[in-house]
């Protein structure tokens, strides 16, 4: 066998491995539930991606910065697994493993193709795969984003590979498509132009006469290892296309967060301080990788960083940034590697602040393959002039890597649900109001409300504008019933921050159960102002005009819900039930006979599908649907009385049945107690249709009686024309001069 052929086993064998271990470490995961941080947000609480990949929806990603920034590609992709999945927690997850192995395949075989060095290449595979600080990027649904744009970056990189070998038009463009697809997903790619300048000084070497990287070792040349390749100024200009992209990607990004009130101004957060908190989270995500303690979903940001921790994180990045200039020319490595780190961080290191955190463990999921790329090029290198030492430093790194998954094993543990999660991120961080308000609204779930209101004071005593504290705090307080404390706590989460599109939506719903509509509506209505996308807003806005007898306004918010996600079942009953009372029954049995494609167990949408045929004359399918609700729930009264009505009244013979009317008629006047009005005059009109029309006369007193009792007129009026029928020696028969 020829040793090329030796070198592709050698590589299918570790990838192989690579792949199988990272498969079975991260394979708990599918027992995990959704994270309640994110997760309504990108999937379970967000109509559209619950609807799957219907057309609209497609459209809607594409148009869309919701949740801060435009990311098509990521919406579809949770679209497509509610398709496969559904609300199956296990399913997307483990697509968060699939692509995470793809990663992990494309890492390795890229760096073992285009440097020839097998060893090297798998550790850094290795630890991308199971350093513990990539663990929230794969054990977290809402990072699809994550995992997915590292594939097209990395899908990207091999393309380049390919051009830099044969440069052609098509190979060209399938990198700017793999960037595209990219920035598509998470703008935090934006860097990969740089990071393309890097592999074109190493390991590519296309700088030609500008290269300053000493030809490669005879025993290990290089795949890319030629001369004569173009200078700086043409590879520059070669990137053009992809930082123009970057640009854009760059421009709708900051563009979607700041309308979404997400990016901090200097007013609230001088450069100075940005600047700073950069310095030490640089050197913070270096003291991770190498002792990755104390990791959690979120790292709040102090209000300073001290003199001494600036200066020592200045000096960590000043001297690693010497090492790695003076190292150009025999260790290259040094050079791409920290540069990779350093550039491919910039875009979320706090320059530009989008959120509350000072730093987070899915930011390092690109940029510590560049740290990786240091320690295992520097160690086989100096394992390398010494051959003695390869064993040690064989044993060393098979030691790093078996610490990191054990570690890892262990973090993913905490991904179990939100509760685990949470508590130890409270427990390994100081004075961390998101976590504290994550617990709190936990505790107030369990019932713990001392507790929770106890989280939620601390949360606000870190940091007093914080309105989800206060959000939370209200939802508990509503929870015991006190709708007015509530109320408080939801206006100053407003006040805070005027563009709180849950606080102005928990607000209204507080208001509309204190019968506050007209407050109400317009707290849905700045939410549709925000938000013109927002369906809980249209939904709950529906709600209260149908409260109010409003229905056309109603129907047009119903009908605005539904086109935004079709699959609300709940929405799509309540539009027919108010287009079944504003009289367009023809559209309101298009809707109720929808639902029950959709739920056909629903006993109560099977009844008002009856009276809407009904109401149509399409009898015969009415008896059907009344009978399928008394299937259901066979101690349903409206459904026996609506039954035994058309039994005993029905114009047509053939839909009569005096003796079952009289059946039903009964039962459902035993299940009322006799007290039902309706009841009492169905089974009148089913006495008469009896040949007893003394009792029918009997009963329909009592009916009158009762009614009369309630204030209902009209209901009085009706029962005294049955009255006057049966009084007559008549039944009654629909269509005749009595009403019911």
């Amino acid at each position: 066998m020829s040793p090329a052929n030796d070198n592709r086993r050698q590589r299918w064998l570790i990838g192989g491995v690579l792949l199988t271990a990272t498969l079975v470490l991260f394979l708990p995961v599918r027992h995990h539930e959704f994270i309640n941080y994110d997760d309504p947000v990108f999937v379970t609480q967000n109509p559209r991606v619950l609807a799957g990949l219907a057309w609209d929806n497609v459209v809607w990603a594409f148009t869309t910065t919701y949740a801060d920034y435009w990311r098509p590609v990521a919406w579809l992709s949770h679209m497509l697994d509610v398709q496969c999945f559904g609300l199956r927690p296990g399913g997307h997850h483990l697509m968060n493993v699939f692509f995470h192995l793809v990663n992990t395949g494309l890492l390795f075989g890229l760096l073992a193709r285009m440097t020839n060095r097998m060893w090297p290449s798998a550790v850094v595979a290795a630890l991308f795969a199971w350093h513990p600080l990539h663990v929230e990027s794969v054990a977290w649904v809402a990072e699809r984003k994550d995992v997915l744009s590292t594939t097209f970056w990395l899908v990207a990189l091999w393309a380049y590979m390919g051009y830099a070998g044969k440069p052609t038009t098509p190979r060209y463009l399938l990198v700017l498509l793999s960037f595209a697809l990219g920035l598509m997903t998470k703008p935090m790619v934006v860097t990969l132009p740089c990071a393309l300048l890097l592999l074109d000084f190493w390991p590519l070497r296309r700088l030609g006469s500008c290269a300053t990287t000493p030809a490669p070792r005879p025993t290990r040349p290089t795949a890319f290892g030629r001369t004569g390749q173009p200078r700086i100024g043409f590879l520059i200009l070669e990137k053009l296309p992809f930082f123009g992209l970057s640009a854009l990607a760059s421009l709708l990004a900051f563009q979607g967060q700041r309308k979404m009130a997400a990016v901090a101004t200097l007013a609230t957060d001088p450069l100075t301080e940005r600047i700073t908190n950069a310095l030490v989270s640089y050197a913070r995500y270096l003291g991770k990788t190498v002792f990755p303690a104390h990791l959690a979903v979120f790292y709040p940001r102090p209000e300073h960083w001290s003199a001494w921790q600036v200066g020592l994180a200045l000096a960590v990045l000043l001297g690693l940034s010497v090492v790695a200039v003076r190292g150009i020319r025999g260790r290259p490595y040094l050079f791409v590697g920290w540069f990779w780190f350093v550039g491919t961080l910039v875009p979320v290191i706090g320059l530009v602040q989008v959120g509350d955190q000072a730093m987070a463990d899915r930011y390092t999921y690109i940029p510590l393959i560049g740290v990786f790329l240091m320690a295992a090029w520097t160690v086989a290198d100096w394992a390398e002039r010494q051959p003695a030492r390869r064993w040690a430093v064989g044993g060393a790194a098979g030691a790093a890597v078996a610490a990191c998954v054990v570690t890892s094993g262990f973090q993913l543990q905490y991904w179990r649900n939100t509760q685990t999660l949470f508590e130890h991120t409270l427990a390994v961080t100081d004075n961390n109001p998101v976590a504290a308000t994550v617990v709190g609204s936990l505790r107030a779930e369990q019932q713990r409300y001392d507790d929770a209101i106890r989280l939620f004071t601390e949360a606000l005593r870190i940091r007093p504008d914080y309105s989800d504290a206060h959000v939370h705090w209200g939802q508990t307080l509503e929870r015991q019933g006190k709708l007015e404390e509530a109320t408080v706590h939801y206006r100053q989460a407003i006040q805070i921050k005027p563009t709180y599109e849950e606080a102005h939506l928990v607000l209204g719903l507080a208001l509309v159960r204190q019968r506050q509509y007209e407050e109400a509506i317009q707290q849905y209505t700045e939410v549709l102002r925000l938000n013109p996308d927002s369906a809980a807003a249209h939904n709950n806005l529906a709600l209260t005009l149908h409260a109010q007898g409003k229905l056309d306004e109603a129907i047009a918010h119903y009908d605005e819900v539904l086109r935004l996600s079709p699959s609300l079942v709940e929405t799509r009953g309540n539009l027919a039930l108010a287009l079944h009372a504003r009289g367009r029954l023809a559209e309101a049995i298009a809707h109720y006979a929808e639902v029950l494609r959709r739920r056909p167990e629903s006993a109560g949408v099977h009844l008002n599908l009856g009276g809407a045929l009904m109401g149509v004359g399409r009898t015969d399918e009415a008896v059907e649907h009344y009978r399928e609700a008394l299937r259901l729930s066979p101690d349903l009264p409206e459904a026996l009385n609506k039954l035994a009505w058309l039994r005993a009244t029905s114009a047509n013979a053939r839909n009569r049945d005096g003796l079952e009317a009289l059946r039903l008629a009964r039962r459902a006047c035993a299940l009322t107690g006799y007290k039902d009005p309706r009841a009492l005059a169905t089974l009148a009109a089913a006495q008469a249709e009896n040949g007893q029309f003394g009792e029918a006369v009997k009963v329909t007193q009592d009916a009158i009686a009762l009614a009369s009792a309630a204030g209902n007129n009209d209901m009085v009026g009706a029962f005294q024309l049955l009255l006057r029928d049966f009084q007559d020696g008549r039944p009654y028969r629909e269509g005749q001069s009595g009403s019911k």
